[in-house]
């Protein structure tokens, strides 16, 4: 089994930090998920600890396993700060929250919420919704005056409690907040002289929805460019119907195509999972070369079957996967 299909089978977490310490009880929550976000089921087959209490270990269960559209969520914590290693998250953050580390420091207390996929549903569907509900249930905490930070562990991202809330609200529009969900690293490389420099722009989380990530390999061209081909297809690839096959290019509809995809294997690339490598034109590294096998279609040429793709496809496979479950 690749990293990629253990991540599609992990549950979602959310670690969302406090200054101060949190009691209430977890029907609170429920309801207080239920009021903001109503378009799901926030009914509570609650088990264990009937307080959510960060001064005290905390576990209490929703139950909701046998259900055909939730899976079970656990809100657990023991006294004290989160105990995670923060290095990798401080660097995947640091553009969008500077000032992290000290947050990071000076928090007293956390929570972590967990939602698994039902009956461990690898459909990306499932795995959407149950990200949504993490992150609904974060989002009503860190609305809390004494909530500081949320950390998404999948993505390494630790993200304002202004924010996630603002993931929460698009994730209920059935859209992608890939800025909270999806981390993205870039590698720079010794200067050659030559602008722009070279840069490796690969994403982190997005495995936990379809079992890849996506990376644009050593590639001459500015950050921002690099960064907005990756965010591109990670919504093509969730949000839309579109399919990735090896080999095919990818480019502006009418316009030029200067995307080669090519599938590597774990590995491959320095990728800790299978992913998607996007090759420019303007990539330093040959696609045959590094992938190490040949292309399995050729470049698209007029007449080529073009794919644009259903924008609605995500909304719409949850709005089945909601309305039907199973």
């Amino acid at each position: 089994m690749s990293s990629g299909d253990r991540q599609l089978r992990e549950p979602f977490r959310v670690h969302v930090l406090f200054d101060a310490p949190v009691k209430c009880p977890v029907s609170e929550l429920f309801d207080g998920a239920a009021g903001r976000f109503p378009g799901l089921d926030w009914d509570l087959n609650a088990a264990g600890r009937p307080e959510i209490d960060s001064e005290a270990v905390t576990f209490a269960v929703d139950a909701g396993a046998d259900e055909p559209v939730r899976g079970m969520t656990k809100i657990a914590g023991v006294p004290g700060p989160c105990p995670a290693s923060w290095r990798e998250a401080l660097a995947t953050s640091q553009m969008s929250f500077p000032n992290a580390a000290e947050v990071v420091a000076r928090h007293t207390d956390h929570l972590s919420i967990t939602v698994a996929a039902p009956r461990l549903d690898t459909s990306l569907a499932a795995r959407f919704d149950a990200a949504r509900r993490a992150t609904c249930l974060g989002a009503v905490l860190a609305q809390l005056p004494q909530a500081s930070a949320v950390y998404f562990p999948s993505s390494e991202l630790l993200v304002r409690p202004a924010q996630w809330d603002v993931a929460a609200e698009t994730a209920m529009r059935g859209e992608v907040p890939i800025l909270e969900w999806i981390g993205l690293n870039a590698t720079t490389f010794q200067w050659d002289g030559l602008l722009p420099e070279p840069i490796t722009v690969a994403t982190l989380g997005m495995a936990a929805f379809t079992g890849h990530e996506i990376v644009m390999p050593k590639v001459r061209l500015p950050m921002f460019e690099a960064a907005e081909w990756v965010g591109v297809s990670v919504r093509m690839l969730m949000e839309s119907d579109h399919v990735f096959r090896d080999g095919d290019t990818l480019g502006f509809e009418g316009g030029d195509k200067p995307i080669r995809l090519r599938h590597v294997s774990e590995g491959q690339l320095g990728m800790r999972t299978p992913a998607w490598a996007l090759f420019h034109d303007a990539s330093l590294l040959d696609d045959v070369v590094h992938c190490g096998i040949p292309r399995e279609r050729r470049v698209a040429q007029a007449g080529d079957d073009i794919m644009i793709g259903d924008w609605n496809a995500l909304k719409k496979k949850l709005y089945c996967f909601v309305a039907g479950g199973y």
